[in-house]
C-alpha cells in the first residue's frame, strides 16, 4: 500500500537549490538563525543551511539522521500539526513539498504559526504555467508534473495566483517570486537553461510574517 504524497529519498535539483540559496542569501549575512527545513527529504539542502544556522530543525515523513550537533530531526506527517513550537522559527525553507500535501491552506497556516514575527519563509513548487507546461496541458489535458508518472507523490497543483491568495489568507507578506531558469525538453529529456520565467520548471516564493 502506498502513502499518498510520499516520495522516497526526496531531493531537489541543483537549479532549485541554487534558486533557493540566491533568494535567502540576503537574509543570511548577519547573525546565525533558527532555521527549519520542512519536507527536508534526505537532507541535501540542509547541508547548505546548517552553516547559517544556530539551530537547524529537519522535518519529514522519513527524516535523515541529525547532520550536526545543532540539528534536530522530527518524523511527521506534514498534513497534520508540525512538531515545532509556535513562533520559534526565523527562517523556514520548504523545497518542492507543498505539491505532495493534501491541504495547502493548512500548510500555510502552519508556516504562519511556527514563524517568529518578522520571520521569513521560502517555498518552491513546480511551475505549472511555463511554456512547456502549458503546451503539455493543451496536449494531454493534465498538469505537467501531476501525470501518472508523478502520482502518488505529486497530488496538489498550485499556480502563482494560488500562492498570492494563500499568502493573503494566511496574513503572510509575499515579498518576491523566484525562478530556477531550468527546464527539460519534452520527449527528449534534454536539460536546458534560459534566463526566463517562461522556461523555468520551478517557481519559488519568499514570504514574511509581519
Amino acid at each position: 500500500m502506498f502513502v499518498i504524497g510520499k516520495q522516497e529519498e526526496g531531493t531537489s535539483s541543483f537549479s532549485i537549490k541554487a534558486m533557493a540559496k540566491k533568494a535567502i542569501e540576503p537574509l543570511l549575512l548577519s547573525e546565525k538563525l533558527i532555521i527549519a527545513d520542512i519536507g527536508c527529504g534526505r537532507g541535501d539542502f540542509a547541508e547548505t543551511l546548517k552553516q547559517y544556522a544556530k539551530k537547524l530543525i529537519l522535518v519529514d515523513y522519513d527524516p535523515p539522521k541529525s547532520l550536526s550537533d545543532i540539528s534536530e530531526t522530527f518524523q511527521a506527517d506534514l498534513n497534520q500539526m508540525w512538531p515545532i513550537d509556535n513562533e520559534s522559527i526565523e527562517l523556514l525553507v520548504s523545497l518542492e513539498v507543498i505539491e505532495h500535501l493534501e491541504n495547502p491552506r493548512f500548510y500555510f497556516r502552519e508556516v504562519y504559526r511556527v514563524l517568529k514575527k518578522g520571520g521569513y519563509a521560502f517555498i518552491s513548487t513546480p511551475h505549472s504555467i511555463n511554456l512547456i507546461a502549458r503546451f503539455l496541458f493543451l496536449l494531454k489535458g493534465q498538469h505537467r508534473y501531476f501525470q501518472n508518472e508523478s502520482y502518488p507523490a505529486h497530488i496538489t497543483t498550485l499556480l502563482p495566483i494560488d500562492f498570492e491568495r494563500l499568502a493573503q489568507e494566511s496574513n503572510l507578506s509575499l515579498l518576491s517570486k523566484h525562478y530556477n531558469y531550468h527546464d527539460v525538453l519534452p520527449f527528449f529529456g534534454s536539460d536546458f537553461y534560459i534566463k526566463s520565467p517562461f522556461f523555468s520548471d520551478s517557481i519559488g516564493f519568499l514570504l514574511q510574517k509581519p
